[in-house]
This record gives C-alpha cells, sequence and structure tokens, in this order.
C-alpha cells in the first residue's frame, strides 16, 4: 500500500529525489538521448533489459577511462553510516560480510542479487534513513555526467537502449516506473558497499597494503553507483510523486 497524502515525507521519495538532484546534478545538461530501432515493449522484461544495458556502461572502455580520470574527485557523503551499518549487523550481516572481498563479475544474476538486497536493506533502515542517505550525496565535479552523456550520444547502441528504458518506463508498478525503481536499489546497495568498504579503509589506513586493496573495493562500488546514476537521470527518475521505497518487482 502506498501512504496517505498527509505523510508527504514518508510516502514519497520526491522530496529526497529533487533534494538528491539539486545537489547532484545540478548545471548538468543532459538530456535522453532519442534513437532507432527500438525493439518492441512487449518483447521485453524491463529488469533484464535495464540490467543488459547497465552491463554495457559498466563494460564500455570510454566509462572506465573517464572514471579513472576524474579518480575520487566525482562526490562525497557527508552521512553517519555506522548507525546503518550497525542496523543491517543486527539484521542481516550476510549483507554487509557475504562475498566481501570477492570482485564480483557484472551479469544479469549478479544485478539480482543487488537489487534484492537493495530492497532488503531498505526493509531493514527504513524510508527514512534511505532518503537520508540520497541527499547526503554531493557532486563535487559535474562535469563528468555531461562526458558520460556525451559517450552514450555518440554510441548507436547505447543510445538507442536509453530510448528503450525510456520506452519500458512508460509503465509502472503501483504508479512507480519500473525502470526507476529497479535504479533506486540497485544505488542503495552500491552505495552502502562502497562506504562500508571506505569506513575499512579509514581503520586500517596505516596499513599500506590491506588499505590499497579496501580503496579499491571502495572505488569499485562508486563506479557502479555512477553507472547506475546515469539512466536515473536520463530517465527522470527524480520527477516528483515517485514513492521508490514502496516499489516491489520480482
Amino acid at each position: 500500500m502506498l501512504m496517505s497524502a498527509d505523510n508527504m515525507e514518508h510516502r514519497l521519495i520526491s522530496k529526497g529525489l529533487a533534494v538528491a538532484v539539486i545537489i547532484l546534478f545540478i548545471g548538468v545538461g543532459v538530456q535522453p538521448a532519442f534513437a532507432i530501432d527500438i525493439p518492441e515493449k512487449e518483447e521485453i522484461e524491463p529488469k533484464d533489459y535495464l540490467f543488459e544495458t547497465i552491463i554495457e556502461l559498466a563494460n564500455n572502455p570510454e566509462f572506465k577511462e573517464l572514471f579513472d580520470e576524474y579518480g575520487n574527485n566525482i562526490y562525497n557523503l557527508n552521512y553517519n553510516y555506522k548507525g546503518v551499518f550497525l542496523q543491517i549487523l543486527f539484521n542481516n550481516p550476510k549483507l554487509l560480510f557475504s562475498k566481501l572481498f570477492t570482485k564480483p563479475k557484472i551479469t544479469n544474476e549478479y544485478l539480482n542479487s543487488v537489487f534484492n538486497e537493495g530492497q532488503k536493506i531498505v526493509d531493514i533502515i527504513g524510508e527514512d534513513k534511505a532518503l537520508e542517505m540520497i541527499k547526503s550525496v554531493k557532486l563535487t565535479n559535474p562535469d563528468i555526467f555531461n562526458d558520460l552523456h556525451n559517450i552514450v550520444s555518440n554510441n548507436k547502441e547505447l543510445s538507442n537502449r536509453i530510448s528503450t528504458l525510456e520506452e519500458l518506463n512508460e509503465e509502472s508498478f503501483e504508479e512507480i516506473p519500473i525502470i526507476c525503481g529497479i535504479i533506486a536499489f540497485l544505488m542503495i546497495r552500491f552505495e552502502i558497499r562502497a562506504m562500508f568498504f571506505y569506513q575499512l579503509y579509514q581503520m586500517f589506513i596505516d596499513n599500506p597494503e590491506l588499505s590499497s586493496i579496501l580503496i579499491d573495493f571502495a572505488y569499485f562500488y562508486e563506479y557502479l553507483f555512477l553507472i547506475c546514476c546515469l539512466p536515473f537521470v536520463l530517465l527522470g527518475c527524480y520527477t516528483p510523486y515517485l514513492p521508490i521505497f514502496n516499489f516491489q518487482y520480482n
């Protein structure tokens, strides 16, 4: 059930997304890319198609090169994650420690597990904290999203995929655009994982070998978080009246 209009802060993700967009993407002039040869919607399973698109984006060498170029000068998060980690630890420690030091291959199966874990995290920490986490993201270098968008615009296959996702996003579950709902949970999961490794890195910063491994994992999940941010912006998922965290999709 969606929450009542009298409790807008709890009912809608729009407030959090609006603030997130103002903080994250202000000055980023991105527009959806339109292309031809779009598959028929009835032939496509939305979640699988989104995952395939994220895999294409994540494996794109131009994206990887761009991320390496910007390094850690992309965004920062001013949020106390310790309370979130403790909640997860007491309720479902596997969400923090399962396959901790195994860098996964980006596959449909892996992204589906990330999506399911994102739902579990929101169930544990609650919608309010999830909104706070989103609002804590502050972009330090907005030029990266212009650069990412230019890569998509100049790549016919990626441009076609974004156009198809726009078509698929017209479908909804309880008034929530399907694609936006899936991306939101992916972003929450990647943010938690990246920040967990970053906290460990700070704890072991005096150990050069271990700290190097930890920061490498943190950057890996930051990269996946940013990859998800791109379709999130291009598809207009920050639009008002979007109660993302009431979204369930199997």
